[in-house]
This record gives structure tokens, sequence and C-alpha cells, in this order.
């Protein structure tokens, strides 16, 4: 999660010092939410890995999601909405969570084996 805020933060400013601040804030807004989105999502898994007897999730396991779900759309249409972010900026920013998870993924690999 660190890696993956500090990718993000270099990228913003990168952005920044490219194209301006709409590009910051695309690329920041769009890397925090894709971040803090798969820590919820982590989260929700591992609680209900967690739980025994293999239970099924309920109720309160849909509500969340859906919850997740709106807060993020909400949290990526605002600022593009009131023209705070760059809509690419912000695609970009997402990108940071699945270049963070490939490079971590193929260094636990280069270092099992």
């Amino acid at each position: 999660m660190i890696g993956g805020a500090l990718a993000g933060s270099v990228l913003a400013l990168l952005a920044a010092w490219g194209w301006g601040a709409h590009a910051f804030g695309g690329v920041a807004v769009g890397a925090a939410v894709a971040l803090l989105n798969f820590a919820w999502l982590a989260r929700g898994v591992a609680l209900v890995a967690g739980t025994a007897g293999g239970r099924r999730p309920g109720v309160r396991w849909v509500l969340a999601l859906g919850t997740r779900y709106l807060l993020t759309f909400t949290a990526l249409a605002t600022p593009v909405a009131l023209e705070w972010a760059h809509p690419v900026a912000l695609g970009l920013g997402v990108t940071v969570l699945p270049l963070l998870l490939t490079t971590q993924g193929l260094h636990a690999a280069r270092r099992m084996g």
C-alpha cells in the first residue's frame, strides 16, 4: 500500500510538471481511489475468509459491496464533473494499482525461484 501511494505521488507530480494542475488532480485521485478501493475489498475478503464453517455472505455483505461501488464511482466521477481533474489523467492514476501488483508479483516470483 505504501509503495502504491509513493508511485501514485510520483506519477501525480510528473503529471503536474508536464500537464498542469488538472493532470495532477486526475492522477492523484485515480491512484488514491484505486488503492483505497482495493484495501477495502481486501479487508472484506479477509473477513469473509475468516468466518468459521464457510458461511455464505449475507445481506450485510451485499450492502457493503453496493456501498463500496457507489462510493468508488462517486469518488471517480465528482472531480471530473467539477473539472478538478482531467479524465485521461484519472484513468492513468487508476493504473497505478495493476502496475504495482504486477511488479510485486514478479518480484515475489523472482525471490522464490
